[in-house]
């Protein structure tokens, strides 16, 4: 972010005793700023009349940062895991893996401060075609925007099996077939 500033912004009615205002030479110290010079700034008013006497004042400028960030929400589809939850948080560089790259005028990336609506989903989520998840950014001096993302849960893991051990079965003499009851058990 960038701002700048005028001489009449810190002019205040400067006058001389001999030199007509519009004849008189104004300077001021610093005119343009920046992110880096976010808080109160002195500069410095500096007026010259045409016989070369000088007067200076200075002046706080205060630099402030109210613009929101821009929030990028990016869809997503999930797999739930063999336990049947999956979440939104990259573990590995603890983001969401909703953010579409986020930017502030001011606050770096790594300085915004994300959060959602919801992280963690599981398998009563896959009853909802689509959630709809906030990712709200704020920015260092506390300005926040928003974005919806949709997040689509589904289950592409196999069932797990257990199946039983061999079994053995002794016919009776004679007899060609015998009827043999186990138990299956799956998640």
């Amino acid at each position: 972010g960038q701002a700048s500033i005028t001489i009449s912004d810190v002019d205040g009615g400067s006058n001389d005793n001999c030199t007509e205002a519009t004849n008189l030479a104004f300077t001021i110290s610093e005119e343009d700023f920046t992110c880096a010079n976010l808080g109160a700034n002195l500069i410095t008013f500096t007026v010259t009349d045409e016989s070369g006497n000088v007067s200076t004042c200075t002046a706080s400028v205060m630099v402030i940062d109210d613009l929101a960030p821009i929030a990028v929400c990016q869809d997503v589809t999930l797999s739930l895991d063999e336990s049947g939850v999956v979440s939104i948080t990259d573990e590995i560089l603890g983001t969401f893996i909703i953010d579409g790259s986020s930017t502030d005028n001011c606050t770096t990336t790594e300085d915004l401060v994300f959060t959602v609506s919801q992280t963690l989903f599981n398998c009563e989520d896959l009853q909802s075609a689509v959630i709809p998840v906030t990712l709200t950014v704020t920015d260092e001096p506390g300005n926040s925007s928003s974005c919806i993302a949709n997040v689509t849960v589904i289950d592409d893991a196999p069932p797990v099996i257990d199946c039983p051990n061999d079994i053995s079965v002794q016919l009776e003499g004679g007899e060609c077939e015998e009827i043999v009851f186990f138990e299956i058990t799956f998640t």
